[in-house]
């Protein structure tokens, strides 16, 4: 339960900055989904986590950890069915009174109410998904960014991830956290010519910057579907909002966490503040909005000159359709 309640704040935390970068829009059709469709998409979307959840679940090392992994999908579906039955619940009670030709204010405050619901699910929906990608997937892209890094710049380093519960004080976003552990004794000649300092910061900021190129790319993809399949683009784009609120999280943690496996605090000492990090971090979500913005400005802009300077034409007294010119006599 208390899992359910705690994705549910964190989708309605991440609501506002969900719909500045990729609204629904309202011309596009809001349909009440049948029983089938909504069964249809919670199989779908269960079996995508469970897909992460399971090469995840190869990396747990506490015996606690598997069947709180395999939770997290399972009640992702339930939680998101129950949602999507609401618009259903809502609609047949509309249908009833229609049919009993009466409370047509209780009927038009339903019907507000539907439409509200709908929207809603466009945006919750994918963000409990999300939720879950980024403790499975997410969290594996994160350490096997460390584990890429290690191996070259290291030799017979080999690098080991393990998956556990996070720490009650951890990332709020983080309900697993993850470890990459690899020997550094001997370095590789590409480790030699950066020097010892310099790889281990490497290896140390290699984790956020596998996640930074999974953001940039899961951005790319959810704008290049946004018009043909809009759905699929709020599954992306609700996955590049968690993993980058999730590291930038995780990078201001750097002020009050002193552990020294700390990747964010290692880079600070190295010269890298937490802050730069950051702006790192954002730079991918904020140029989106700006880009979304700059256009929907300039086709504004381009609309109102089009009216301005738009001068009223004298009637024709001829035309043309196709080769064929049509004139009056005179």
């Amino acid at each position: 339960m208390f899992f359910v309640i705690r994705v549910y704040m964190n989708s309605v935390v991440s609501l506002t900055s969900l719909e500045m970068v990729n609204p629904v829009d309202d011309r596009e059709q809001l349909v009440v989904p049948t029983i089938h469709e909504v069964v249809n998409r919670a199989s779908q979307e269960l079996f995508m986590s469970l897909l992460s959840t399971g090469v995840a679940a190869a990396f747990t090392v506490t015996p606690l950890s598997l069947p709180s992994l395999f939770a997290m999908p399972i009640v992702m579906a339930i939680f998101n069915t129950i949602i999507r039955r609401i618009p259903i619940l809502i609609h047949s009670k509309i249908t009833s009174l229609r049919a009993s030709g009466q409370n047509k204010e209780k009927i038009k405050e339903l019907e507000q109410k539907l439409a509200y619901s709908l929207k809603v699910i466009k945006v919750v929906c994918p963000l409990n998904f999300a939720m879950v990608d980024i403790n499975t997937r997410g969290l594996l892209v994160h350490e096997g960014g460390h584990c890429i890094a290690a191996s070259v710049l290291y030799q017979n380093a080999k690098p080991l991830i393990k998956i556990y519960p996070a720490p009650k004080r951890g990332n709020p976003l983080w309900f697993f956290t993850g470890e990459a552990n690899w020997s550094n004794k001997e370095m590789t000649t590409l480790g030699q010519t950066l020097g010892r300092k310099n790889s281990h910061l490497i290896a140390a900021g290699a984790g956020t910057g596998c996640a930074l190129i999974s953001i940039i790319a899961m951005l790319t993809l959810s704008h290049k579907n946004k018009q043909k399949h809009p759905e699929r683009s709020r599954y992306l784009l609700a996955s590049a909002i968690a993993t980058t609120v999730q590291h930038i999280f995780y990078a201001l943690s750097a002020f009050w966490q002193k552990s020294k496996n700390h990747d964010f605090r290692t880079l600070w000492e190295g010269g890298v503040h937490p802050l730069v990090s950051v702006a790192f971090l954002a730079l991918p979500l904020l140029s989106l909005i700006w880009y979304t913005a700059a256009n929907n400005f300039t086709f504004y802009e381009t609309k109102i000159n089009d009216i301005k300077h738009q001068t009223p034409r004298e009637p024709s007294l001829g035309g043309s359709t196709g080769n064929k010119a049509f004139r009056s006599k005179e």
